[in-house]
């Protein structure tokens, strides 16, 4: 889940410069020193949009894709960029100029990328083959190279991915920038710079607490392994790293307790809290803030079942600010918000129900104020948290398109240098054909590829192709 955070205001406002030359790609210079992150799916410099063009129809699961999977995958899903300045939009038709920086696959499930300095950093499927000749597509590879596309290099392979637990972060703290990867065992940092150097934190890692990016944070990395017991003790133990220098401390080991953490806004820590005895979850909620202890009696109960995608809504609002958060009800996803200052005020509060499970959401799109965005088998839609009536509130954005959903990106607008409002959200989906245009091709129409679109967050306007159809 992401979301827009103050602490990314100066990094997403950055100025470019096109330098002349004789390439076919044009340099592009980025004056910001921070981390640029649009979402995960695209990063936005300036006039200049960076994406992965699309995902090949039925083969963005690379857990079991085969090479030719892999090739097919590679003619859609390259690493693309355009220039948004004078952008034609058309729902129907992308006759921009689409400029292709890579084509290594960034369109697929595990896509992540940010930009910081004059390089873009991108996930990509693993390229190293095993001993037998084999390539294990579902670990991840992190590249970086020149906003051309140029100086392409390697930061880092992953030695196992584990996409249902997996958490990547660009994280900055005290003026450095990091690379947090969690593959679902291994907890590793990467530090950014002329040099990236790689850190193995831990290699038995069973959940992990990191912020999100743009998150004001303590520098603190909390996470859990499994107790080692000769007696069969269950339970778990919690440690925390400190991002600038390693150091690992044990903050508390339970006895027949396992704790799992499940969020994390800024520095309040959300975890689910299992009585290994009754087999009874529930998830709790902490400052880490405040001095750490033993987690079953230091953490506050939250709410009596488990939650997972935990973000924050409406931050600089005091009224509303809370956060949204998904739990599995009768096999179907619900979401329930949390106002704080409602909290404050009652012994009793409890979280609201903000979106049934009979409204068939899927994932979070963005949260930006009070707005929170999120996709459904039938498009985008949008929701308010001041609204009286949750139940009634939903707006369409994007209707009757097949969205890839769990890919999404979102860019701003801008007056004087300070973000105005959220401009476009970013989505893959299949290709809208015109019935009525005098070149339309039925045959053509059957194409089950995905290519990116945008739309406007007020949804008043059509969506626009961003990829560039074969």
């Amino acid at each position: 889940m992401k979301k827009w955070t103050k602490g990314l205001l100066l990094g997403i406002f950055a100025s470019t410069i096109v330098i002349s030359g004789c390439s076919s790609i044009s340099p592009v210079k980025n004056e910001s020193k921070e981390i640029l992150f649009n979402g995960g799916s695209v990063v936005s410099v300036g006039d200049y949009l960076f994406y992965g063009n699309g995902f090949a129809g039925g083969v963005d699961d690379f857990n079991t894709s085969s090479n030719s999977e892999y090739n097919l995958a590679k003619q859609y899903s390259y690493l693309s960029r355009v220039n948004k300045d004078g952008f034609v939009k058309s729902k129907f038709v992308n006759e921009n100029k689409v400029e292709k920086l890579d084509d290594t696959v960034v369109g697929y499930s595990n896509a992540y990328m940010f930009v910081l300095g004059n390089y873009i950093y991108y996930a990509t499927p693993n390229l190293h083959k095993t001993s037998q000749n084999k390539y294990i597509w579902k670990y991840v590879t992190f590249f970086r190279s020149d906003l051309s596309g140029g100086n392409k290099k390697e930061i880092y392979t992953t030695t196992a991915y584990d996409s249902a637990k997996a958490k990547i972060r660009a994280v900055s703290y005290n003026n450095s920038h990091y690379l947090i990867v969690y593959d679902g065992t291994n907890l590793v940092k990467i530090t950014l710079g002329n040099t990236c150097s790689t850190k193995l934190i831990s290699n038995k890692v069973t959940s992990v607490a990191l912020p999100d990016e743009g998150e004001n944070w303590n520098g603190y990395i909390y996470y859990t392994e499994n107790r080692e017991s000769d007696i069969g003790q269950k339970g778990n133990v919690v440690y925390k790293v400190k991002v600038e220098d390693d150091q690992i401390s044990k903050i508390c080991q339970e006895n027949d307790l396992t704790i799992t953490f499940t969020g994390r806004v800024e520095n309040t820590l959300f975890y689910t809290f299992k009585n290994e005895m009754t087999s009874i979850s529930e998830t709790y909620i902490l400052n880490s803030d405040n001095q750490l202890g033993n987690f079953a009696t230091s953490g506050k109960r939250f709410y009596s079942l488990e939650i997972f995608d935990v973000d924050a809504i409406a931050s600089e609002n005091e009224l509303y600010k809370g956060y949204v958060f998904s739990t599995n009800v009768s096999d179907k996803t619900q979401v329930m918000y949390y106002n704080i200052y409602q909290a404050s005020k009652g012994y009793n509060y409890s979280p609201k129900i903000f979106i049934t499970g009979e409204e068939g959401y899927l994932d979070c799109v963005v949260s930006y104020g009070t707005l929170f965005y999120y996709s459904t088998s039938e498009g985008i839609m949008q929701k308010n948290v001041t609204s009286k009536d949750y139940s009634n509130s939903a707006k369409t954005i994007v209707s009757d398109m097949t969205i890839n959903t769990g890919s999404f990106g979102y860019d701003f607008s801008y007056v004087d240098g300070e973000i105005s409002r959220l401009n476009n959200i970013y989505f893959y989906a299949q290709r809208v054909y015109d019935e009525e245009a005098e070149d339309y091709d039925e045959k053509e129409a059957t194409d089950e590829n995905y290519y990116l679109y945008a739309v406007n967050s007020n949804g008043l306007s059509e969506p626009a192709l961003f990829g560039k159809v074969l």
